[in-house]
């Protein structure tokens, strides 16, 4: 029998198909308020809106639109709000 590829995320029970488990670990808030982060970058404290994030750095794009690569060594803190300015 000829399943279609899109019916694993609508009907997960298929047979067959990979159920879907919700989000990766330590990625929970994804579905909330965006998340910022407060970081130590060449001697200055910025702050930005986290994209993705992996065990041990996060892509942040900053206010002016650029991204950068912050290693988790150098995150200070987290919030949600209020945004940074």
């Amino acid at each position: 029998m000829w399943t279609p590829c899109w019916t694993s995320s609508i009907y997960p029970d298929v047979p067959g198909r990979r159920r879907r488990t919700g989000a990766a670990p330590g990625r929970e808030w994804d579905n909330r308020r965006p998340m910022h982060v407060l970081f130590d970058e060449a001697g200055k404290f910025l702050a930005g809106r986290i994209l993705s994030e992996a065990e041990a750095s996060a892509q942040v794009e900053l206010d002016s639109g650029k991204r950068v690569k912050v290693k988790a060594a150098n995150q200070l803190m987290r919030f949600d709000k209020p945004a940074p300015a």
